[in-house]
Formats: structure tokens, C-alpha cells, sequence
């Protein structure tokens, strides 16, 4: 079986960079590149692949650690965080990209980088799917416990932010 893994968040501004990491235990209709469904279709998928994968993990990184470690050394160990809570056993271990960030461990061997593995492999699609949601949902408790200010206007109980609707700290 194949361990795919992703990252949201490369780019954090407020929140987490989330890593996820997915064994798939059978076909799941509909994946795809998470960057090219709906916001509503990513939501009923993260509920079907958290059900029904062999197993998944999430690995995060803070954005207080991210600015402490760097960006390089933060995807590392999201990484490694996502694959270690992962109990499934699987035989190779895919990564969306080009870097191994598995390398210096005892898994790199097992890793195969592809790019635009998210659109390719079923597990690594499912992995954005679910790292894309959780990364969403503590980028918002983030938002919520700092007040960050954007331009002129602090969050508000209702706002848009992209295509996601926040009520109270939740995704609708």
C-alpha cells in the first residue's frame, strides 16, 4: 500500500503549515487535485477519506515555529509528525514534489517525489484533502486567538476568507 503525503500552508500567514498523510484502503470515486474541487466537494471527500482510509495522520507546524526553525527544517518535521501518526502499514511512501523530506530518516529510502503527484496518486490527493481542511480550520482558531489584523479590518463573526464562509471560528 502506498503512504501518500502533501502540505497546505507553505505559505502561512496567520496559521500552520499542515502536512497530511494518507493510506488508502481501497478506491474513493472522486479524488483529484485538491486545488481543482469545490470547496463543498473537498468537505464531503475529508469526511469519506477519514472514514474509510487504512489509516491518515496530520503533522503541523506553528507559525511561532516555523519563524523559530525556518521553512526548510518546519516541512521536515510537519512531515515527519504526519507519518509517525500513521499506524498502517504501507510499502512505499509518495510525496507531492521534488524534495524528500523523509531523507535523513530511516523511511527516506522508501520515498518516491513526483510532482503534481496530487493530481496522480489517489493517496497523495487524499492527503491535500484532508490537509487542506485541518489547515483551514486551525488557521482560523489562529485568527480567532490572535485578532490578526488584516489591511484595516479585524475579523469579524462572519467573513469571507477565499471561498470559505467563517461563522464563530467554523468552516460552513
Amino acid at each position: 500500500m502506498i503512504l501518500g503525503i502533501d502540505e497546505v500552508g507553505r505559505g502561512p500567514w496567520a496559521g500552520p503549515l499542515v502536512v497530511g498523510a494518507v493510506v488508502l484502503n481501497g478506491n474513493i470515486d472522486g479524488l483529484a487535485d485538491s486545488k481543482k474541487l469545490t470547496s463543498k466537494r473537498r468537505q464531503e471527500l475529508n469526511a469519506i477519506i477519514l472514514e474509510q482510509a487504512a489509516g491518515w495522520g496530520l503533522g503541523w507546524v506553528s507559525n511561532e515555529e516555523i519563524d523559530r526553525i525556518g521553512l526548510s527544517a518546519a516541512l521536515r518535521l510537519a512531515t515527519r509528525r504526519a507519518v509517525e501518526a500513521v499506524h498502517t502499514p504501507y510499502h512505499e511512501i509518495i510525496i507531492d514534489g521534488t524534495i524528500n523530506f523523509l531523507a535523513d530518516t530511516a523511511r527516506g529510502s522508501y520515498v518516491t517525489t513526483l510532482k503534481k503527484a496530487d493530481a496522480l496518486i489517489p493517496a497523495v490527493s487524499a492527503a491535500a484533502i484532508i490537509a487542506l481542511l485541518h489547515d483551514v480550520i486551525l488557521t482560523l482558531g489562529a485568527l480567532a486567538v490572535t485578532g490578526y489584523l488584516v489591511g484595516n479590518t479585524f475579523f469579524s463573526q462572519t467573513m469571507m476568507i477565499g471561498e470559505f464562509r467563517i461563522d464563530l471560528g467554523v468552516v460552513a
